[in-house]
């Protein structure tokens, strides 16, 4: 079945997306787990007793603004003090807002399957405790939906400077968009996918890695000595399987569209992360929306509907006994599995 909701299906897609969201919100996450969310204490402690950002460090330029992420402290600060919001409020608002986006994003492409497989961990981790991130990425992806060239332009440059790491999504995007749209930019890339998320993420890799530190000295960020674990080849081993998915795709020939080359660009960074001992699996929970979702395009459930990807229901009664379509539903078992073993390990 083909699940894709235009303009006049916007407002059902956006009630099925915000009841999903209360839903998740309404779960003691906290009690299941038996500890509290660590990130969301410290966002907690800052507010609540902490010195705002531009008493704590000298912002004397728009750089030194951005570089520090200002916008994301001095908005939440005009919300407690100013408008005089409970900072549980603001908090469970934007948790709220994050999980409306992810469900709305991935309900149109993929109906209500796609918003059950999004019930992860790592949403939930990323949802309730780093809030800073999550804020970040539900303007990017309301953003990358949007087809006002101006307004879209406006909250892709704001998520930025909510979070730093957002240049490295707001980048992909733009990379992937010319990738589908200009044939002469393919070229560069022999024509092929494959190759184009391979050559993106050993870049990206490259950045927040080995090139990490010295990156940051250069532009004086303040995270320079901040050090993190990265995952373990056991845990990473879904993820593997899903790159091998993938690439077998691509020798099919089919062809992505943007959010399905920025999925695939995001699980390579985790892959090679893991490989090089960095950290990566913050990439991982940020774009888990696009993960999931080519996951179910690979299988041929519910896909957008774009000029340059297209599957009828023909053409999937007749990819049923192909191997991609074996691997892809293969893929989405061994996922159920994954996550429930996730769900085993956060929870007990």
């Amino acid at each position: 079945m083909i699940c894709y909701f235009g303009r006049k299906n916007f407002l059902f897609a956006s009630i099925v997306g915000l009841i999903s969201a209360v839903i998740l919100l309404l779960i003691p996450w906290e009690s299941l787990r038996g500890e509290a969310f660590w990130d969301l204490e410290v966002y907690r402690q800052n507010f609540l007793s902490g010195l705002p950002l531009l008493e704590r460090h000298h912002i004397d330029s728009a750089w030194a603004f951005f570089i520090n992420e200002g916008v994301w402290d001095v908005f939440i600060r005009w919300l407690l003090a100013d408008i005089g919001l409970p900072v549980e409020t603001v908090f469970s608002t934007i948790t709220l807002l994050m999980l409306f986006v992810f469900s709305r994003f991935i309900f149109i492409r993929h109906g209500v399957l796609g918003v059950l497989l999004i019930v992860n961990p790592l949403v939930i981790d990323l949802a309730f405790s780093q809030l800073r991130m999550a804020f970040a990425l539900s303007l990017f992806i309301i953003a990358i939906e949007l087809k006002k060239v101006s307004t879209k332009w406006v909250l892709l440059i704001l998520s930025t400077f909510v979070h730093t790491a957002l240049i490295l999504f707001v980048g992909i995007f733009f990379l992937c968009s010319y990738f589908t749209k200009s044939s002469k930019f393919r070229s560069f890339f022999n024509n092929s996918p494959l190759l184009f998320s391979v050559i993106i993420a050993c870049c990206v890799t490259l950045t927040i890695g080995p090139l990490r530190d010295i990156i940051l000295g250069f532009l004086g960020d303040r995270r320079i000595n901040y050090q993190a674990e990265s995952s373990s080849i056991l845990y990473a081993s879904f993820w593997f399987f899903y790159g091998i998915v993938f690439v077998a795709s691509i020798k099919k020939k089919i062809i992505f569209d943007t959010s399905i080359l920025m999925a695939v660009i995001w699980v390579f960074v985790f892959l090679l992360s893991t490989l090089l001992g960095i950290y990566g699996i913050r990439f991982l929970s940020a774009s888990f929306p696009f993960i999931v979702s080519a996951m179910l395009v690979f299988a041929g459930i519910g896909v957008k509907k774009a000029d340059n990807f297209k599957i009828s229901p023909g053409d999937i009664v007749l990819e049923i006994f192909k191997v991609r379509f074996v691997f892809s539903w293969m893929l989405i078992s061994f996922f159920v599995i994954y996550s429930f073993f996730q769900w085993d390990y956060w929870i007990l």
